[in-house]
């Protein structure tokens, strides 16, 4: 029995989703030495955004010494027929920009065995900012898209006085980051806001808060740090 291959393959890829470095990332693993009793390297790239499918569908994303496929939502059992029993020698990259629920997953043993690699916007975000890989996070930087999409923000995160490891970590590192200040602690994040301005249509980083969507987190730091609780928050009172 082939035992599991338990390296998790998620270094640091790029800045920006650029096809060219991602082909030569993925040529780099698998001309690497395979591990003992290995014939072949299989590598699930998972992009569940669907970064890349677009230049997958064009053929940009050629690998030199890989076969490519595309796993889609009709294709799971057909791609496990081709790599445990139609070609049992090639290397595969399977290119996975969607998921199936392990009990619909026929590529689950082989998933066992194989390697992971990603470079989807999210996990690429998350290595240039040093923040770890871990299902909440990276639900709330897909939730935060439209802030973390602009450069200048991942960089000031990436500076900020705080290492984020949790959720609530994240939030106070958004707002930080809007309110102009490297610290994320919650009574200089409240000063900060209120010192724009009481008038909250007029407050220009309390609507930088509501077009990022954190302008609900901001409310719950406040209820928290001093107990002001309205159902509709007012900056006068």
């Amino acid at each position: 029995m082939i035992p599991a291959l338990s390296l998790r393959l998620e270094e640091p890829l790029m800045a920006t989703p650029d096809s060219e470095k991602t082909i030569q990332e993925l040529n780099r693993r698998f001309a690497t030495p395979l591990p003992e009793f290995y014939g072949r390297r299989i590598i699930f790239w998972y992009d569940e955004d669907g970064d890349f499918e677009e230049k997958i569908q064009s053929g940009e994303i050629e690998l030199s010494d890989a076969k490519l496929v595309t796993l889609g939502e009709t294709n799971n059992f057909e791609i496990k027929k081709l790599l445990t029993h139609d070609d049992k020698t090639s290397n595969f990259c399977v290119y996975c920009p969607v998921t199936y629920p392990d009990d619909q997953n026929w590529l689950l043993p082989v998933q066992l065995y194989s390697e992971e690699f990603r470079s989807d916007l999210v996990s690429i975000w998350l290595e240039e900012m040093g923040i770890e890989h871990t299902a909440n996070l990276r639900k709330t930087v897909k939730d935060y898209r439209l802030f973390f999409k602009t450069k200048a923000h991942r960089t000031k995160v990436a500076n900020l006085n705080h290492k984020i490891t949790a959720l609530v970590h994240l939030h106070k590192a958004v707002i930080a980051v809007l309110c102009g200040v490297k610290d994320t602690g919650p009574n200089l994040l409240i000063r900060t806001v209120f010192r724009a301005g009481t008038n909250q249509e007029q407050n220009g980083i309390y609507q930088s808060l509501v077009k990022y969507g954190v302008d609900c987190v901001f409310w719950q730091m406040v209820a928290q740090v001093t107990g002001y609780r309205e159902k509709t928050p007012d900056f006068g009172r």
